[in-house]
């Protein structure tokens, strides 16, 4: 049997108004930040200096991904391979994952994919991924959000479905 794998990589167009709104919020930050001071009001300070933080990585990592030509997403006959967001975990076997599903959360749909073994996914990640993961824990273990692939989520949600089903199959054959 040949092997089938799917690729898919984000779109440059929504990588630029990411990044684009990123930097609206940096400047923002700034402008808060020497508001506060300039005014001695140190809760602007404190705002400014947040969005410039959170806003100033998100700007650089849109900014990276722009111009790094790596796939987002591979899903292959033995694995899915994540790789499109901040918290992406790389590998997934087949055999570890329990669930996926389509979800929306503040306007943006996800893939969530629950795994059977979060601590080993955990174990494979840095720190810093470590703290998104878990932040991002409630809704499930490894989220892929829209922006980050140029499909619909439903679409890949199919194909998952179709290789889950044909990883199951071939278990049992074997």
């Amino acid at each position: 049997m040949q092997k089938e794998e799917y690729v898919y990589y984000p779109s440059k167009r929504k990588l630029i108004l990411l990044f684009l709104g990123s930097l609206v919020f940096v400047c923002a930050g700034i402008f808060l930040f020497i508001l506060g001071i300039i005014s001695g009001e140190w809760i602007f300070c404190l705002i400014g200096g947040a969005s410039i933080l959170f806003f100033g990585t998100t700007m650089i990592y849109f900014l990276f991904r722009l111009f790094r030509k790596k796939p987002s997403l591979i899903i292959a006959d033995d694995y899915l391979y994540d790789n499109g967001a901040m918290s992406a975990v790389g590998k997934i076997d087949w055999e570890e994952v329990e669930e996926v599903f389509v979800y929306e959360f503040m306007g943006q749909k996800f893939l969530g994919i629950e795994v059977k073994d979060p601590a080993k996914i955990m174990n494979r990640v840095g720190v810093i991924k470590k703290l998104v993961i878990k932040a991002n824990k409630s809704f499930a273990t490894v989220n892929i959000p829209q922006n980050t692939v140029n499909v619909p989520l439903e679409d890949l949600l199919e194909i998952i479905a179709e290789k889950l089903n044909q990883y199951e199959m071939h278990k049992k054959q074997a």
